[in-house]
């Protein structure tokens, strides 16, 4: 498995041409800025600081002083260097999958409810399940056979406990960003 060169964590993202990369690196890319961590950069950060340097000119004198004709970048690191791409150039824009954030475009395999990169609440997936689980709830009130009932009991009871527990979750996630 290849290593994302800004980070060196294991990629599972995209490649990058050399050319578009040097550019968004000269357009202001900063992973120290934007909160961005991996073996490489927190190697390079405990050097600069023993040095007394800042950690990011010697990140970019790393940079220019490798000669490559394309960068792997990791899904971690992708999001924040997406927008020093230059349109014409860069790479085509990635449509959300499922599971993933709208805001942030982070992969989310834990939960499609609530984003564990940014923490952002998809409140309109809460909202509809707490509605359909209050309406079969309702629904079960006025079904006359007792079998009805415990079915359309039971996904409402499911339904419901999606919502809260996706409120919970959301709520911890919120907390631990």
């Amino acid at each position: 498995m290849a290593l994302c060169d800004v980070c060196a964590r294991p990629t599972g993202g995209e490649v990058v041409a050399d050319a578009d990369f040097r550019k968004a690196v000269r357009g202001g890319y900063d992973p120290f800025r934007m909160g961005l961590s991996g073996p490489t950069l927190e190697q390079i950060a405990t050097m600069s600081q023993i040095e007394g340097t800042d950690p990011y000119q010697s990140w970019r004198k790393q940079i220019d002083g490798q000669t490559t004709t394309e960068w792997q970048v990791c899904n971690g690191c992708l999001p924040a260097l997406r927008p020093f791409l230059d349109a014409r150039h860069s790479l085509p824009a990635v449509p959300t999958p499922t599971g993933a954030c709208a805001k942030c475009g982070g992969s989310n395999p834990a939960s499609q409810w609530h984003c564990s990169h940014c923490g952002r609440i998809q409140w309109s997936l809460i909202v509809f399940a707490l509605v359909v689980g209050m309406g079969m709830a309702l629904w079960m009130v006025g079904i006359s056979n007792w079998v009805g009932r415990v079915i359309t009991g039971a996904l409402a009871i499911l339904f419901l406990w999606i919502a809260v527990s996706s409120i919970r979750d959301g709520v911890r996630a919120r907390r631990n960003l």
